[in-house]
């Protein structure tokens, strides 16, 4: 199964999603890729990756660790990072869509893991107000599919509380859903919502309005956690919320639809 997260701006917690699913589907069994396609590599940074990205190399022609593999408990997590220098990651993309060498030493990389590791789940980060069509996550998926043409995917929606995020995120999705007709949208996750029960209550009721209006079908509610905001410590140091354990056994189990989890 692969699972992408999306959201409209940074700071909302689409790489801590991202991380702490795929750790929690680790523990339980499973092996995890994480396709780290977010400039910044906050995943690729926690995991232990500090060189540059895949494509910033072949760009540069250096050799660079760009893949990490870690055993966690009864699975693996593993990482894959792209890039890694937000300010140069346009012009990369241009350069690798017709640069024909380096597209084929890219193509050649990227299906060789794909090729050699078989994995339970893959997970997508990416930047903020990703277009489905951009150049940054074009030729990762071009080879992806190639690779990989009858696999599950499903994508998952990343929000803050706020009003205004919630909104932007609802025409987001609806952008996002009118441009591809690969997989389907799995669910909305609200994050860092005030811990207070009429905050909750008041979000869970907004949630499922949007479940029913863009024909998802979870919701995640997850609460402000102090530990995981701003974290810059180690994939050891990094606590499961109790909503993305629960999201993960409901994936395993394959019950993706119809409920809210808080």
């Amino acid at each position: 199964m692969r699972i992408t997260v999306y959201g409209v701006k940074g700071g909302i917690g689409k790489s801590t999603i991202c991380l702490t699913l795929g750790k929690t589907l680790a523990r339980k069994g499973k092996k995890v890729l994480i396709i780290d396609r977010d400039p910044l590599g906050w995943s690729s940074n926690v995991i232990g990756i500090k060189d540059k990205g895949l494509i910033n190399s072949i760009i540069d022609n250096i050799s660079a660790n760009f893949f990490k593999s870690v055993k966690i408990e009864n699975g693996y997590l593993d990482v894959i990072k792209f890039y890694g220098d937000p300010s140069r990651v346009f012009n990369d993309s241009y350069i690798l869509t017709r640069n024909r060498e380096a597209k084929k030493k890219f193509e050649e990389i990227y299906s060789n893991i794909l090729h050699t590791n078989k994995y339970d789940f893959y997970i997508v980060d990416n930047f903020a107000m990703v277009n489905y069509n951009n150049d940054i996550v074009f030729h990762e998926r071009e080879v992806f599919y190639r690779i990989l043409p009858n696999i599950e995917s499903y994508r998952i929606y990343v929000s803050d509380h706020s009003a205004t995020t919630l909104k932007n995120t609802e025409n987001y999705i609806e952008k996002i859903e009118k441009s591809t007709n690969i997989g389907k949208p799995l669910g909305l996750t609200v994050n860092m919502v005030p811990p207070y029960p009429k905050d909750l209550e008041d979000i869970r009721i907004e949630v499922e309005k949007i479940l029913q209006r863009k024909k998802l079908g979870i919701g995640i509610i997850i609460p402000f956690i102090e530990k995981l905001f701003g974290f810059s410590g180690t994939l050891n140091e990094l606590d499961i919320p109790n909503q993305i354990d629960k999201l993960s056994d409901n994936i395993i189990k394959g019950f993706l639809t119809g409920y809210t989890i808080t």
